[in-house]
Order: C-alpha cells, then sequence, then structure tokens
C-alpha cells in the first residue's frame, strides 16, 4: 500500500495506488512498481507546491501534463482512482494560502557593488 503521510493532500494521494498487486509478466515494462509511483507522486506534490507559490498560473497544466504521465505508467484499474486522488491533492495545494510579496527575504549577493535582486 501507498502511505505518504506528510504535506498537503497527502490523505488523497495515500489512497491513490491501494494494494500492491504484483505484475503479469506479459504487463508492459514500462508500469511503476509502487515505490516508483510514491516518489513520483512525492515529486509531484513538492513541484505543485512550488508552482503554487511561484508560478500559480501554470500549475494546472503542469498537473495535467504529469498526472497524464502518472497514469501512463499505471496499470489500467488503477487510473481512475489516481485521477481521483490527484485532483484532490491538487485542491489541497491551491487551498494553502501563498506568500505575499513582502515575504520575499531580502538579500544581497554583492553588497559593496550595489547590486541587488531584479
Amino acid at each position: 500500500m501507498i502511505n505518504i503521510a506528510r504535506g498537503p493532500g497527502s490523505a488523497a494521494v495515500a489512497a491513490c495506488c491501494g494494494p500492491d498487486v504484483p505484475l503479469d509478466e506479459e504487463e508492459d515494462a514500462m508500469l511503476f512498481a509502487v515505490e516508483e509511483l510514491e516518489s513520483e507522486i512525492c515529486k509531484l506534490r513538492g513541484l505543485l507546491q512550488m508552482l503554487h507559490e511561484d508560478q500559480p498560473d501554470v500549475l494546472e497544466d503542469v498537473f495535467e501534463f504529469h498526472v497524464g504521465s502518472l497514469v501512463s505508467h499505471a496499470s489500467p484499474e488503477h487510473h481512475a482512482r489516481i485521477r481521483t486522488c490527484a485532483q484532490e491533492m491538487l485542491a489541497a495545494i491551491q487551498a494553502l494560502p501563498r506568500r505575499r510579496e513582502n515575504d520575499t527575504p531580502d538579500f544581497q549577493l554583492m553588497p559593496q557593488l550595489g547590486i541587488g535582486p531584479a
């Protein structure tokens, strides 16, 4: 069973894949093992959190692309569950407050030159 216990939408993601069913030999070698799928979902959650903060205008496009990739590498019986749980994860991330512009730390790499962030 995939068990992802951290981060926004983790309950939704943890429910995505259900029991680990061994693959038949005839099945496509491109299918993710449960551990690989769990790792990819964790990466996707991190990416979505960063996009939510910094580039919310592309969040849903990136989400659709990566969920499509996950689905294409999962067995057909898991497709609907992956999509449903991924949508719940996206909703949980979008519900998070976004950082305000003035919350960004002010730092300078070369203060003697008077060069600051653009």
